[in-house]
């Protein structure tokens, strides 16, 4: 494991917030207050990302849009402004295969999701406490 990670790993235990700096020495990611979408998706996807996935519940639409297209995720958000928009932490390969994760490329962030369908909240806490990289 990298320095770097197990300076991060230790730091999100112990409940401190972890913000990379980038190579031109401004913060990454930017300031939540401020930031725009354009931003955002730019703090977690590589410029060369292949497609981006965006959702909507509960009306699961989904469109695959390509990192630089702010045009396109611009008008899936306003069109479902009154629904649940998600997106896919891992870049798409192809806009055509889907969301699955034979379809999955990159992925510049950890997330997890627990739902408590099949488990407690300290059931599934404590799954993330022994969970080891």
């Amino acid at each position: 494991m990298s320095k770097m990670l197990d300076t991060a790993l230790r730091d999100a235990e112990v409940g401190l917030s972890v913000i990379p700096i980038k190579a031109n020495g401004t913060k990454h990611p930017p300031d939540p207050k401020t930031i725009s979408r354009e931003q955002f998706f730019a703090a977690l996807f590589l410029q060369e990302a292949r497609f981006i996935e965006l959702r909507s519940l509960p009306s699961e639409h989904r469109i695959f849009v390509k990192l630089g297209n702010v045009g396109e995720i611009e008008r899936f958000t306003k069109k479902h402004a009154k629904e649940n928009i998600y997106f896919g932490v891992a870049e798409r390969m192809d806009a055509n295969k889907g969301g699955g994760k034979n379809n999955c490329g990159l992925a510049c962030a950890v997330f997890c999701d627990f739902d408590f369908k099949g488990k407690s909240e300290k059931e599934a806490r404590k799954s993330i406490h022994d969970f080891s990289l």
